[in-house]
């Protein structure tokens, strides 16, 4: 006999359903087209159920965007490579970040960053998720740059490469543009950025 599962499992696993089917609709249908009738539907349980989990269409996408911003850090902090040079080592996180960018969790963000703009409560959210992941990014950034990030400069070219990879990201949703194109133009520039900052011992320091 399969083991029956606790009823804290049994709530977790729901609340997982329905914040999977938060972001598929809003990736599908837009923050504007997104209902929690149609969270419900989508993911299989009824809208009391929904209910009893969270309390309204706020509650839901406040949780929403603690989700896909542990889901998009995640995405791009825990395949740290370990060898080559410091260079090297930038360059390749540089490419997760994007990579994490381009994904379904992005557009889900995104939907909710527009949204924010003239939702107060969504906003107060988005803010406080956002100042919780750009502690997490720094702290995995520290540990995987220990000598740099210290240094003058560091924490704030780190910044721009994040406002940029986002800059270019967001070009996918108006059209007429080739984000991934964009990148292959702008990652080298960040790069020397980097370069010009720490000279040839970025190039040459293997962490």
């Amino acid at each position: 006999m399969a083991e029956r599962r606790s009823q804290a499992e049994r709530r977790a696993a729901t609340r997982s359903r329905v914040l999977d089917a938060t972001i598929d609709c809003l990736v599908e249908r837009g923050y504007a087209n997104t209902s929690t009738r149609d969270i419900a539907s989508r993911a299989g349980v009824t809208l009391g159920a929904l209910q009893h989990h969270f309390s309204g269409k706020a509650d839901l996408m406040a949780a929403a965007v603690r989700t896909l911003a542990d889901g998009m850090a995640d995405e791009f902090m825990t395949e740290a490579q370990s060898g080559g040079t410091s260079s090297e080592r930038i360059a390749q996180l540089l490419d997760r970040v994007w990579a994490a960018h381009r994904g379904r969790l992005f557009t889900a963000l995104l939907e909710l960053w527009v949204a924010a703009r003239t939702d107060a409560a969504l906003r107060a959210a988005m803010n406080d998720v956002a100042a919780s992941q750009s502690a997490r990014i720094g702290e995995a950034i520290v540990g995987a740059f220990p000598d740099f990030a210290a240094r003058p400069g560091f924490a704030e070219a780190v910044m721009i490469g994040l406002a940029t990879l986002r800059g270019l990201a967001m070009s996918d949703a108006v059209g007429g543009l080739d984000p991934d194109a964009l990148w292959i133009i702008a990652k080298p520039e960040l790069l020397k950025g980097f370069d010009a900052m720490f000279g040839e011992e970025l190039k040459e320091a293997p962490l």
